[in-house]
């Protein structure tokens, strides 16, 4: 293995990168960590002993470590002659109709998206799934919207699915309605209504009792970082999204009330949740102890200077693995995900909260998305939902 310039294995990482369609973000990410391993290395020459001291280092959170190693993968496959080999991005490749009309359509359309403060995630996917659509359209020799057919959006739909797309009916015509709502097109918005039937399907993940009550357990005895407990215990008594979680700010907390009041970056609607003593507790803990001290609103920020908050869901994550590992569970998927279905469940098994309540809460359009959240039959209803864990009541 040869020694070779660190800098040398980014231009030629990032050359690839670019040319399988990576975003913009995500190359950043990488140029950050290849700056960090350039520093760590002599003279900025690769080294294999250095990259492996690097890869196997202590971070702050697993997801990091991980991305550590993926990078010193990348140089040791370089440093042997081979080409870096990145890989395929995880949003696919970038689609983007032709016509000047269909162009300007998806301007539009991210200009509703901003209007209503939707997040970054939200809006590109639904300008993702509206050029897939265009295209198609242009596909079929359509080259305006006012040209389209309802018949189109079956069409849409059952294209994708020829082409191996896994996504259900229901997410592409949710991802499309935005077009039709700006665009106003009722008709179309409407066939979009007939084809996005809901299908029946299994029963999401939630935690079991077990899992749930030593989750609880170790965030509020102080086992886990004080953040990890805010962040774990957030999700797991108000069903949060992660997003929300990370933008969270000091003024959203009405510690005399004990409640929070949010505005949800997917919806851009108003929501208010509970503040438990337990859940106001890690987050006073955290913003005491662990919290840097900056004049920056948000609740939580990033543990190295300069201090800034989080970006998105994917470092929130990364706290609440941290109380995973802490709590010993490993059957489940870890993230917020499966802390939002949870309380879904919580708050339905009690029977004390309208369902149009929990969709308000969650951030829903309406009561129908929530049932499809959780649709089971009673038998493992009762199996799988459980009421608030002790630990987060006291």
């Amino acid at each position: 293995m040869k020694n070779v310039a660190v800098g040398r294995i980014w231009k030629a990482a990032e050359r690839e990168m670019r040319g399988a369609g990576h975003s913009e973000k995500t190359i950043r990410n990488y140029r950050d960590l290849f700056a960090e391993l350039e520093r760590q290395c002599p003279g900025g020459d690769y080294n294999a002993d250095v990259g492996k001291e690097y890869a196997n280092r202590g971070a702050y959170s697993p997801r990091y470590s991980r991305m550590r190693a993926r990078i010193v993968k990348i140089a040791d496959r370089y440093a042997s002659g081979e080409m870096p080999c990145t890989g395929k991005p995880v949003g696919g490749k970038t689609v983007t109709p032709k016509s000047a009309e269909f162009e300007s359509l998806l301007e539009g359309l991210d200009g509703y998206a901003d209007d209503r403060g939707l997040a970054a995630k939200t809006r590109s996917d639904y300008r993702y799934m509206a050029s897939l659509y265009l295209v198609y359209l242009e596909g079929n020799g359509v080259t305006s919207l006012r040209e389209a057919k309802a018949s189109t959006v079956a069409g849409f739909i059952s294209h994708l699915s020829e082409a191996g797309s896994k996504s259900p009916k229901s997410l592409i015509v949710s991802h499309l309605r935005p077009l039709f709502v700006m665009a106003g097109r009722d008709d179309l918005y409407r066939a979009s209504q007939m084809v996005g039937a809901r299908q029946p399907h299994e029963p999401h993940t939630v935690l079991d009792d077990a899992d749930a009550e030593a989750l609880a357990a170790v965030c509020v005895n102080g086992d886990v970082p004080a953040a990890s407990a805010a962040a774990t215990l957030l999700a797991l008594t108000t069903g949060l999204r992660g997003c929300d979680i990370a933008c969270l700010e000091l003024s959203c907390i009405d510690w005399r009330r004990t409640l929070i009041t949010i505005v949800q970056r997917k919806t851009g609607n108003p929501v208010t949740v509970p503040l438990l003593p337990a859940v106001a507790d890690a987050i006073a803990r955290y913003i005491l102890d662990e919290r840097p001290d900056t004049g920056d609103p948000h609740v939580f920020l990033g543990s190295r200077q300069p201090h800034r908050p989080f970006k998105n869901a994917s470092s929130i994550r990364d706290l609440i693995e941290v109380a995973f590992i802490a709590a010993g569970i490993e059957r489940t998927p870890v993230g917020t995900r499966i802390l939002r279905h949870s309380a879904a469940t919580r708050m339905l098994r009690s029977g004390e909260v309208p369902l149009a309540t929990i969709s308000a809460v969650l951030g829903h359009a309406g009561p129908s998305t929530t049932e499809a959240y959780l649709e089971a039959d009673s038998g493992h209803m009762l199996e799988c939902v459980l009421p608030l864990p002790k630990g987060a009541m006291a």
